[in-house]
């Protein structure tokens, strides 16, 4: 993947913030130790709306990947699922009620999978239409939850099944793009859009996840997340370096970089893969943090933050 040079970058970026973005600014940053603590929950909310995609999608594969288009067996830990049909479209009701079977987050609240009857998901090309009603996720390492409301439009690029990766199928890459509302624990309700995509690879319980934005605003590329933060301020959300996500540390990633853009502010960046002790981890080992590198115009600090 092709990353933008970080001189035009942030030449880009100041120019869109200042400009595109001007008229949806309602407070601007303060350049101080409080700017700083913004984008640091920026960072968190950021985590737990990943995390919330994540478990979505996940949910979706599941269901989906199990007869392909009528509802199948396997359903997500603590879900019911049931189906029906209007004219030529199936709806999946996904009802949530409990924590996902990886034991890292409890959410409640309803999703709907709407797809053409008679196609199934591992078509190349399918798409299927998921929206969220009330889907409420807490993660249970932090605490921290949001409630996302919404639709996401996702594509199986390949075709494949992710059930058969390691035998028939090498690879299974999905794109999901979309436009979420999203209400914080201050009970700030905010939209951000969405523009992602996963490439599955390894073998159903071993699988890894190769994440990267493939979004664009702008004039800027490879934009995951953008939007405004719980306090209205406009941000754009950036992988430079694809993001590693392990099903054998629970989904959680475990190496790569995205960087955050906020009105002035310069690099805010996020690097993914770190243990308790603040420390890189070994191939063999599974994160518990990020490390985050501020850099507003009169502060600097790196944080690491609990997964």
């Amino acid at each position: 993947m092709k990353t933008l040079k970080t001189p035009y970058f942030l030449i880009f970026i100041l120019a869109v913030l200042a400009g595109v973005l001007s008229g949806c600014i309602k407070n601007e940053l303060d350049t101080t130790a409080s700017e700083a603590s913004s984008i640091e929950q920026l960072v968190k909310d950021e985590l737990s709306v990943d995390a919330a995609v994540d478990d979505t999608w996940d949910a979706m594969n599941l269901v989906l990947d199990d007869g392909g288009f009528k509802s199948g067996n396997s359903l997500p830990c603590n879900t019911t699922d049931s189906v029906t049909l209007v004219g030529d479209t199936l709806f999946h009701n996904i009802t949530f009620s409990g924590n996902n079977c990886n034991g890292t987050c409890m959410r409640t609240g309803k999703m709907v999978i709407k797809q053409a009857y008679g196609q199934k998901w591992s078509e190349p090309g399918n798409k299927v239409v998921m929206i969220l009603n009330n889907y409420n996720m807490t993660r249970l390492s932090t605490g921290e939850s949001v409630i996302l409301n919404g639709k996401i439009i996702y594509e199986n690029t390949l075709g494949g099944r992710l059930s058969e990766l390691g035998n028939d199928v090498g690879k299974v890459i999905q794109k999901g793009i979309g436009s979420i509302a999203i209400t914080f624990g201050n009970n700030q309700t905010q939209k951000w859009e969405m523009s992602r995509q996963r490439v599955f690879t390894g073998a159903m319980g071993n699988m890894i996840i190769n994440a990267t934005g493939i979004g664009a605003y702008g004039g800027i590329n490879y934009l995951v997340y953008w939007g405004n933060g719980r306090t209205g301020t406009p941000f754009l959300g950036q992988i430079n370096d694809a993001v590693i996500y392990k099903e054998a540390c629970t989904g959680y990633p475990c190496s790569g970089t995205m960087m955050l853009q906020l009105s002035g502010t310069r690099n805010n960046m996020i690097t993914y893969g770190f243990n308790d002790n603040n420390q890189a981890i070994a191939a063999s080992e599974c994160p518990t943090k990020i490390k985050f590198e501020i850099q507003t115009t009169t502060y600097t600090s790196t944080l690491y933050i609990k997964l």
